[in-house]
C-alpha cells in the first residue's frame, strides 16, 4: 500500500488532508500487519507459540477495516 500511495502522490494525485492522513495511517497498519503475519508464520514453522501474534493481527485487521470504511 505504501508504494501505491507514494506512486499516486508522485503522479500528482491529490487527496483531501484528512483522507491523506487516513491513507498514510492505513498504509502503516498494512505494513505492520504484513510484518506480524510473516513473523507468526516463521514462529509457527519453528513450533513456537503465536497467540500474541494472533491477537495483534486480529486487532490490526479490525483497525484496517474501520479505517477503510471511514475512507469510503
Amino acid at each position: 500500500m505504501e508504494d501505491i500511495l507514494g506512486r499516486a502522490k508522485s503522479l500528482g494525485i491529490k487527496f483531501e488532508k484528512q483522507i491523506e492522513k487516513d491513507l498514510d495511517r492505513l498504509s502503516e497498519l498494512q505494513a505492520l500487519l504484513h510484518d506480524a503475519e510473516r513473523e507468526r508464520t516463521y514462529l509457527k514453522e519453528e513450533g513456537d507459540e503465536t497467540a500474541l501474534h494472533d491477537k495483534v493481527i486480529a486487532k490490526l485487521w479490525e483497525e484496517i477495516s474501520a479505517r477503510s470504511e471511514k475512507i469510503r
